[in-house]
Order: C-alpha cells, then sequence, then structure tokens
C-alpha cells in the first residue's frame, strides 16, 4: 500500500539489515536468511532505481592538515601584585584540545617546557614531560566507555620550590554537535606535601570558529589548607599552519593571565 518512493527506502533498509544478518551467519547462513535474502532482492528488483543522495556527510579535516606539532611561543604573563613579565614556550610535539591538529578533542604533548624571562635570569617555571588525553567517543559496542589522563610535570611553586608531579585520571566524554564535554576523578603524587592529592574535575571544549577554539577545566584539590578550587581557561586562534594566538587563564597556587603568539613548525 506505500508509495513506489517509500517501498524503494524501506526495502532499501530490509535488505541492508538482512545483509547483516547473513555476513553476521557466515559461513553457514541459515535457509530462513538465503530465502528472505532473496525476497528482498527480488522485490527490490522490480523497482526502479533510487535517486541518489543529495546530502554529504560533513568534512572533517584530517589532524595531518592542521597546525604543525613543534612550538615556539613568545609572549606576557601577568600575576596579582606584579607587572606583566615576559614568557617563553617551546613544546617538542603537541596536539592541544585548542589545536588544530587535535583528533577528537584528545591531546598528546611531549616535552612542554614554560621559561620565565623576568627576574635575574631565565627559570624553568613548569616542564610537562608528557601530556595525554583521550576522550572515549567511539560509537561501536565494544569500545571502551572510559576516557583517561596522564600528565608528568614539574613546577615551580610562588616559594621557588619544584613540584614533580604524576596525574592519573580517568571519566567519561561526551559530544554534543562541535562542543566536547567530560568529567574526571584524578588522584595524582607529589613530591611536596600533601604526597597524594584528589582531583575532581570537569570540561568544556568548543569550537567557536573554523580557526577559534576553547578549553574550560574546573576542578577541586586537597591541599594543606583544605580543598582548593582551580581552573583553566584557553582560547586560541589560528591564522595557518604556522601562526597563533593564545590566551590563556590558570588558577591554581596562584592566578596568572598569558598572551602569547605561537609560531608551529
Amino acid at each position: 500500500d506505500l508509495a513506489a518512493a517509500d517501498q524503494q527506502t524501506l526495502l532499501d533498509f530490509l535488505f541492508s539489515y538482512q545483509h547483516f544478518v547473513f555476513t553476521k551467519e557466515q559461513p553457514e547462513p541459515s535457509p530462513e536468511t538465503l530465502s528472505l535474502k532473496h525476497a528482498l532482492l527480488v522485490k527490490r528488483l522490480a523497482l526502479p532505481p533510487s535517486p541518489e543522495f543529495d546530502d554529504q556527510p560533513s568534512y572533517r579535516p584530517s589532524p595531518s592538515e592542521g597546525q604543525k606539532p613543534s612550538i615556539i611561543g613568545l609572549g606576557v604573563t601577568t600575576r596579582k601584585g606584579s607587572s606583566a613579565a615576559p614568557i617563553m614556550k617551546l613544546t617538542a610535539f603537541s596536539q592541544e584540545p585548542t589545536g588544530q591538529n587535535a583528533l577528537n578533542g584528545g591531546e598528546l604533548t611531549v616535552f612542554d617546557l614554560r621559561l620565565d624571562l623576568s627576574g635575574d635570569g631565565t627559570l624553568i617555571n613548569r616542564v610537562d614531560y608528557l601530556r595525554i588525553f583521550h576522550h572515549a567517543l567511539s560509537p561501536l559496542p565494544m569500545a571502551s566507555p572510559w576516557s583517561w589522563r596522564l600528565l608528568l610535570r614539574s613546577a615551580r611553586n610562588p616559594a621557588d620550590q619544584y613540584d614533580h608531579q604524576l596525574y592519573l585520571g580517568m571519566g567519561r566524554s561526551k559530544r554534543v554537535g562541535k562542543t566536547l564535554l567530560y568529567g574526571l576523578l584524578t588522584p595524582s603524587i607529589h613530591s611536596l606535601s600533601p604526597t597524594l592529592r584528589l582531583r575532581p574535575e570537569t570540561g568544556i571544549i568548543v569550537s567557536l570558529r573554523d580557526k577559534l577554539r576553547a578549553h574550560l577545566n574546573v576542578g577541586l584539590e586537597n591541599s594543606e589548607t583544605g580543598w582548593q578550587g582551580s581552573a583553566l581557561g584557553t582560547l586560541q586562534y589560528s591564522f595557518s599552519r604556522e601562526w597563533s594566538l593564545q590566551l590563556e587563564y590558570q588558577k591554581e597556587a596562584e592566578s596568572f593571565w598569558q598572551l602569547s603568539m605561537r609560531s608551529h613548525w
């Protein structure tokens, strides 16, 4: 009783599904599967061909077409109660959540060095030896639903002491359009007290335009004085594969803003 176009759509779907059943039952499909597949094919061949689909899948650029992975950055940083100071960033390899070479909003960064160029000499402000953030977004039924994060870092605190840190977090991620939401529970080990810490955190990664991306992360972490809030916000505009401008805000042991021009190579 259906119109010809509706019959075409329904039979195309049924035949595709029956072919899936046929493949699943290999190497010996049941006689019922073979008979139904044959009957669907005969009915479908009695109707005209379906028109071509106008809608095409949206283009998703390959990470290899994005920004080059090595970074040299120069900029300024401001802290509460102090004037602006020059900073330098050197990264051996980076696929950042806000970068144009990121894959599904994930991250892979190797040896990210931040230098403070103010004062009596150049000081290492922070070294991230390895940063990995894997978002579990695969629709396959057997894929793991757990996202995870790994961070190995040495950072200088306001008292000019270096804290060596290891973070390993687990959680969930969900994509809504061009927006990626995630939540993690991240235990960590520190060389400075308290040695064992726990950080519940949540974040959002969003593409505002083709070349503009933002990342916001907020969380809580236990310290010697109790639980303290933390925040990380990054806004990055990519001019090309070779150049980008990044604005960053961070609040942990201290708060600061950074604005830097970055060269990718």
